[in-house]
């Protein structure tokens, strides 16, 4: 199977420096972190947050008094621009207009990227960002769904991005490392036909970076109780990296969680081929967080963490003390 490799426009973060950026529907979480993105390498970001339907064919007054170099947007509005004043005024005075998924795979298109997908793909990115820092990281994130963009640019060469299927957003990454914690079986937004949705995951990691010198393996980790991400893995059987499944209840896979006996809060997580694992605190409160916690600790362990490491971690995040075992 071959690889697509990245796309073929790349642009530094660095460029935006003193850049004008208009963004409509600013409140849009995608739109959140990318601005807070933009805004940290020193673009000026004029946010609307009006809806393009509330609009009454007028622009936004912040993108006539600003002007703008750039006009960024959702996805939705994107393919939509008829409906959109701001993009019809871009046309107007020829500026360009991007879709923020777009313009993220641009700007991390030559950087080392392990991308989360899934419902739970913030507290997931999270909490992998928890167990990297534990570990003395200092990785660069971009995180949806949290108020402040959940932005950071750090030390190290890593970038954790969470992204999703709808409109095919996905599709702009190009990542060494992908976490998929659910393979949706119906249709997302801008899709009709649930096939064009497995589609669009074939063609993500069909697009993964192989060649790059990182010194991580291009791997795709999935949630192996998930039937989307196991029919996933079954269509990706020859594809050239390596290929992870962690699951909590279906057997055979390389990542295993499983009751400690006599522990009910617990789960021992153990790697194919046995030896030492680590303890995981049990939530029935909220178990996508099991899910989260469990999915990240496979990421950190093939981003080098050791297991020690890990489970300390994981402590640190719960009430419930936890060690290696």
């Amino acid at each position: 199977m071959g690889n697509s490799g990245p796309p073929s426009l790349t642009i530094a973060l660095s460029a935006f420096r003193g850049r004008q950026v208009h963004l409509v529907e600013a409140h849009d979480a995608g739109m959140r972190m990318l601005a807070a993105l933009l805004e940290q390498a020193g673009a000026r970001c004029s946010p609307c947050t009006q809806p393009v339907q509330a609009a009454m064919g007028k622009p936004c007054d912040h993108m006539q008094a600003n002007g703008a170099d750039l006009v960024v947007a959702p996805p939705a509005v994107q393919q939509q621009p008829a409906t959109a004043p701001d993009l019809a005024y871009a046309e107007a005075h020829q500026i360009p207009v991007v879709a923020w998924p777009a313009l993220l795979g641009m700007v991390l298109a030559d950087q080392c990227v392990c991308a989360v997908v899934g419902p739970a793909a913030t507290q997931t990115a999270t909490r992998l960002v928890q167990i990297l820092r534990h570990a003395g990281e200092d990785p660069s994130y971009a995180i949806g769904s949290q108020e402040n963009g959940g932005v950071h640019q750090g030390r190290t060469a890593l970038w954790i991005v969470t992204t999703d299927a709808a409109y095919g957003n996905l599709r702009h990454l190009h990542p060494r490392l992908a976490l998929i914690t659910h393979v949706p079986d119906e249709a997302v937004a801008g899709y009709n036909d649930p096939a064009e949705v497995q589609r669009t995951f074939d063609a993500f990691v069909a697009g993964m970076d192989l060649y790059q010198p990182w010194p991580y393996a291009p791997t795709l980790i999935l949630n192996g109780d998930d039937p989307g991400c196991r029919l996933l893995a079954a269509r990706m059987a020859a594809w050239p990296g390596q290929i992870v499944r962690f699951a909590l209840t279906t057997p055979g896979v390389e990542i295993q969680a499983t009751p400690v006996p006599g522990n009910v809060q617990s789960l021992r997580v153990r790697e194919q081929g046995g030896g030492r694992g680590y303890r995981m605190p049990v939530s029935a409160a909220d178990p996508s967080l099991v899910t989260a916690t469990f999915a990240a600790s496979c990421a950190a362990r093939h981003l080098g963490v050791g297991l020690s490491v890990i489970a300390q971690s994981i402590s640190a995040m719960q009430p419930t003390p936890e060690t290696a075992t």
